[in-house]
């Protein structure tokens, strides 16, 4: 069941960028202009993959371990959604800069402070993922503790 689970998410997901890709290259007028727009996303595709992947692994393994496969599944989110806003700073930065009259040092401390959130998000995602890893673990399961040294 949780191969099918996966295979289902993956290709719903296939499916999902296809249909998007083909609505977006038949209705956009400017294609320069999408792509330009869709940069700073292709840079992210490996982080993408390997949250899809991260994914797959705690849904197959989670009847093994909830407990830590919840604190998983929270810390790959939030890298998801790091990775995403990350991707989105540039296109907002640049509407920003078109839009509204900021100075550099404006545009510069908008910059550093989306920096710092951004840090902290991943940090904290980072710490869920660390949670996820010692989540079922006991100190009493530990196979070197019930070793018994010869008398």
């Amino acid at each position: 069941r949780a191969g099918n689970l996966v295979g289902a998410l993956f290709s719903s997901f296939a499916v999902v960028f296809s249909i998007t890709v083909v609505v977006l290259v038949f209705t956009v007028n400017d294609l320069q202009a999408l792509l330009d727009s869709v940069y700073p996303f292709i840079g992210r595709i490996p982080w993408a993959f390997a949250c899809m992947a991260g994914f797959a692994v705690i849904i197959v393994h989670w009847h093994k371990s909830p407990k830590a496969s919840s604190w998983a599944v929270k810390g790959v989110g939030m890298i998801v959604i790091c990775q995403l806003v990350g991707a989105g700073v540039t296109p907002f930065v640049s509407y920003a800069m078109e839009h509204y009259v900021m100075t550099k040092t404006q545009m510069g401390i908008m910059n550093g402070i989306i920096a710092i959130v951004l840090t902290l998000l991943n940090i904290l995602a980072f710490s869920f993922l660390l949670a996820g890893v010692y989540a079922d673990r006991n100190s009493e399961s530990d196979p070197a503790r019930h070793r018994q040294t010869p008398s």
